[in-house]
């Protein structure tokens, strides 16, 4: 993180991570764009070697050739499992490949009411709201969903700042051509605030329940990069659950594609990969 970002910005994500049962840096599956790389390793747990040629678009054909996936694995465990991606359901595929890949539900952008105002997307919070909201409403078995966000996708140059929001996530002033940074910590604000609604929510729950957050790809800053220095396009993981470690685990790299068999095992649900 740079120097001149607030470090409070992501109060509630730091605190998962000092009670997770796993954090880190995670090796994401591609730079700045096409969050299905990462998305597909993390759900069918396949590396890039593994996929070939079909790495670069796998919901294409790969990932209709009746894979196993995380989704499938839980189904077959008894859970109902869902897809929240508040976006058109056609883009990339999903609403034609998610079925394939073991979710019994796809809740698109046609769930949602449309973006915050002065902003194009569906905001984090709505998106925590409607999951808190599927995890009230599912009291006869177990529950997955998986989330894929869109409040912070971009183009982050399309927006406008002022100086109240670079007051708001900066400690000290930016130069001027880093005003898409301004842009992406704002929604990292409401990330966070995302991540704290979700857990508040299943720490209250009277069931066992888990969370795995992760980054799919580093933002295309390219002003910002050459003035104040490029990421290593690592994004960050953690896996918490309310009866988990009372202890910040040391911070361990992960690939994406073993993610999701690492937040199985963390919930009992797998052997440790």
């Amino acid at each position: 993180c740079y120097p001149q970002v607030r470090p409070e910005l992501l109060a509630a994500f730091d605190a998962l991570c000092a009670q997770a049962c796993a954090h880190g840096p995670l090796r994401v599956a591609s730079w700045g764009a096409n969050t299905v790389r990462t998305e597909f390793a993390f759900l069918s747990g396949l590396d890039a070697g593994r996929q070939g040629v079909h790495r670069y678009q796998p919901y294409r054909r790969l990932a209709r050739s009746g894979l196993a996936s995380l989704a499938g694995y839980l189904r077959e465990l008894g859970y109902r499992t869902v897809c929240v991606h508040p976006y058109h359901g056609s883009f990339y595929g999903r609403d034609r490949v998610l079925p394939l890949l073991g979710f019994d539900e796809f809740i698109d952008i046609s769930a949602f009411e449309g973006g915050a105002p002065g902003h194009p997307y569906v905001g984090d919070r709505e998106v925590a709201a409607r999951v808190i909201e599927l995890l009230g409403r599912e009291r006869t078995g177990p529950l997955y969903v998986h989330v894929i966000t869109m409040e912070n996708h971009g183009p982050l140059h399309w927006e406008r700042v002022d100086a109240g929001d670079a007051a708001a996530v900066c400690r000290e002033p930016l130069p001027e051509d880093c005003r898409d940074l301004v842009a992406y910590c704002r929604h990292l604000r409401n990330a966070d605030a995302m991540f704290g609604m979700l857990a508040s929510a299943l720490a209250a729950s009277p069931r066992p329940a888990g969370l795995c957050l992760y980054g799919d790809h580093v933002p295309i800053m390219p002003d910002v990069y050459r003035r104040l220095g490029a990421p290593s396009g690592e994004t960050d993981y953690v896996i918490w659950r309310p009866d988990g470690p009372a202890g910040a685990p040391p911070a361990a790299p992960l690939a994406a594609s073993d993610l999701g068999p690492a937040f199985m095992a963390h919930m009992g649900l797998m052997s440790a990969p």
